[in-house]
């Protein structure tokens, strides 16, 4: 915003603005790890049922 329009906004401030304007924070979801799944057998054959 510096660079373009000469103003110097701190993040609180720039998040205000985007929310006047309509937008929303768009955050990425957490995507799980591929296992493996030999682990994941030999875990469920000694893990005990609650």
């Amino acid at each position: 915003m510096q660079q373009t329009f000469q103003i110097e906004l701190k993040v609180r401030q720039c998040q205000r603005l985007m929310k006047k304007l309509g937008f929303t924070l768009q955050k990425p979801r957490a995507v799980p790890a591929p296992g493996d799944p030999d682990a994941k057998e030999a875990f469920r054959k000694t893990s005990t049922k609650t």
